[in-house]
C-alpha cells in the first residue's frame, strides 16, 4: 500500500461472505478466508484491485478511469467481471 501511496488507509481482514475485498474512505479490507485459501497471486490481485479503487475514488466504481488505474497496477481484468457502471 505504501508503494502506491495509500498507506494512510488502514488494512483489515473482513468476514464478508460476498466480497473478496472492499475499499472505504478509511480502509482496504480483504476477505479473511480468501487470504487464507487463495494463491498469493490472487490475493495480491485483490489487494491491487482495492488500491485501484482508493486511487480512482469509489465514485468511479469499475468505469474506464478505474480500469486504466487497475491496468497500470497490473490487476487482472476479466471482461465478464468488470462491466462499466
Amino acid at each position: 500500500m505504501k508503494t502506491h501511496g495509500v498507506d494512510y488507509l488502514n488494512f483489515k481482514f473482513s468476514q464478508s461472505k460476498s466480497l473478496l475485498g472492499y475499499c472505504t474512505v478509511d480502509c482496504i479490507a480483504i476477505q479473511e478466508n480468501h487470504a487464507l485459501i487463495a494463491n498469493i497471486d490472487e490475493v495480491k490481485d485483490t489487494i491491487l484491485h482495492e488500491i485501484a479503487h482508493a486511487l480512482a475514488g469509489n465514485e468511479n466504481n469499475h468505469n474506464a478511469y478505474w480500469k486504466s488505474i487497475a491496468e497500470d497496477l497490473g490487476v487482472v481484468l476479466k471482461s465478464n467481471r468488470y462491466k462499466e457502471d
